[in-house]
């Protein structure tokens, strides 16, 4: 986008005729900090170049997310979402390795409570959720992210219902929604036939057997 009010071509002020572009909210926002805006021709998306690699982006880490914890693709929202959550708090060269979050908010991530998207936590249930007084006092659900605006985080039960706690246990290894409820190998990178030995999914095993997925530590 361009930083200047002047109407003058820019790749950078140039918006896609999206719905949620054209909204007067966004269209105010945009002119109370003096950028113009030059709509794309429709049908025309190389036009707008960088919200199209930032769409890529997304969706390359979503998938990413969805295939290491052998997600269903009914789960793409919360990877998209996880993704988005990520890439905000990612250093970014072109920012002088500030996170986009440092640049818009003035915020510095905390990646101390960070957990890895999809592994298996044993949340705590309070007693008014349990069916009777002998049920179990846990219950191991899937992580999705921590939850903005609450103290907590939100996970998904077994029944696919969302549940939002903050007292659990994590392991970070664990990945209930894989045959093997462990975390897929990845692939060989040597010169070795990568159908030597192949992984739970058919991907390649890595030789590496320090690999902290290959551990019980």
């Amino acid at each position: 986008m361009s930083g200047s009010s002047k109407a003058k071509p820019s790749k950078d002020g140039a918006l896609m005729l999206g719905g949620e572009f054209k909204s007067a909210e966004v269209t105010a926002w945009l002119k109370s900090i003096g950028i113009s805006i030059e709509t794309t021709v429709p049908h025309q998306h190389q036009q707008n170049s960088r919200a199209e690699h930032s769409i890529r982006t997304i969706w390359d880490k979503a998938q990413t997310l969805c295939f290491t914890a052998c997600l269903t693709p009914s789960w793409w929202e919360f990877c998209t979402d996880h993704a988005v959550h990520l890439i905000n708090r990612t250093p970014v060269k072109r920012l002088k390795w500030k996170t986009p979050l440092e640049v818009c908010k003035g915020l510095v991530p905390d990646f101390k409570d960070y957990r890895v998207f999809g592994c298996g936590a044993y949340v705590y249930l309070p007693e008014k959720v349990r069916a009777n007084k002998m049920a179990p006092k846990s219950e191991l659900m899937t992580y999705l992210r921590y939850e903005p605006g609450t103290k907590g985080m939100k996970f998904m039960r077994s029944s696919n219902m969302i549940f939002m706690a903050s007292t659990t246990t994590f392991n970070e290894a664990l990945f209930s929604c894989c045959p093997t409820a462990t975390m897929p190998t990845g692939t060989a990178m040597d010169d070795k036939n990568p159908h030597d030995q192949e992984g739970p999914h058919g991907t390649p095993r890595d030789d590496n057997d320090n690999h902290p997925s290959n551990t019980n530590d």
